[in-house]
């Protein structure tokens, strides 16, 4: 991301808010814990937990990052297209 010209604090950011959603979005490993020092069913803890607020959580985060794009536009640069988006990838 720094290399395509994306702001530190943005590519940061994005990578640490990242991590923290994929605790919570099932699969949860933050359940498969609990369950097992709890000693309850795995199955009966992601009955009953509810998945739509996770998803409103990813759902609020990319509306917030891509609002801030559009605001400040020189934090979050246009890539010319899919080639050279693959190219960065494969360079390193």
């Amino acid at each position: 991301m720094l290399r395509a010209g994306y702001d530190v604090k943005l590519a940061s950011g994005v990578i640490t808010a990242g991590g923290t959603l994929g605790i919570l979005i099932p699969p949860s490993v933050m359940i498969i814990v609990y369950a097992a020092v709890a000693g309850q069913s795995v199955v009966k803890l992601y009955g009953r937990r509810y998945v739509s607020p996770d998803f409103f959580w990813a759902l609020l985060y990319l509306v917030y990052i891509v609002g801030w794009a559009m605001i400040n536009p020189k934090i979050a640069p246009p890539t010319a297209g899919r080639a050279d988006a693959g190219s960065l990838c494969r360079s390193g």
